[in-house]
């Protein structure tokens, strides 16, 4: 009996390994060179490919409405919070990036938002990063940000896109956020 669990175990750990290898090579385009991913020389590298890659297939438009409720705003040395009735988002934003707020406080983006659940809790919003390299249209600006929500260790990259159809590339960001509309939100990834 203690040879047959042994053998058992024994060969779902080789079925397992071989299930791993084959992934890896499938994965690296050893076996499929039709999809063949190109090689980075960094981390960054592969982020922008990744953002590209989603807003090319997954890329869907999507309607948003604005947040309603009341919204509050303190502002402190490095960061601002901002609460939404009973919701607080804590913004850490580098210098020179508080214009950003303003995507929170006109209510473009809020607690509501879908997959985040943001409820009853305080979470963290930093590294907030306009993606010019992604945009095709004067009348779209797209985003990164990452969410840290106090449940997971590791935040989510959030990517979003606004739409102002009055607006064009030279319009300054001030005014493309009265107009716009959030277009599109995505729950991307976690970064480990």
């Amino acid at each position: 009996m203690r040879e047959k669990v042994i053998i058992i175990i024994f060969t779902l750990f080789t079925v397992l390994m071989f299930q791993s290898c084959l992934n890896k090579l499938t994965r690296s385009g050893s076996l499929n060179k039709k999809s063949e991913t190109p090689k980075f020389k960094n981390q960054g590298e592969q982020e922008k490919y990744d953002i590209k890659q989603i807003f090319q297939i997954k890329y869907q438009t999507q309607s948003y409405n604005n947040y309603i409720g009341k919204i509050n705003i303190i502002n402190t040395n490095n960061s601002s919070l901002i609460s939404f009735d009973s919701v607080c988002v804590r913004l850490y934003l580098e210098d020179g990036k508080n214009k950003y707020n303003k995507l929170f406080m006109t209510g473009l983006l809020s607690e509501e938002l879908s997959g985040l659940k943001w409820k009853n809790d305080t979470i963290t919003v930093n590294n907030l990063e306009y993606l010019n390299f992604t945009n095709n249209s004067s009348t779209q600006r797209r985003f990164k940000f990452l969410v840290y929500n106090g449940i997971m260790l590791n935040p989510s990259v959030i990517l979003i896109e606004l739409t102002n159809k009055n607006s064009n590339r030279l319009t300054d960001f001030d005014k493309f956020i009265k107009g716009a509309k959030l277009t599109f939100f995505l729950n991307a990834w976690i970064q480990i």
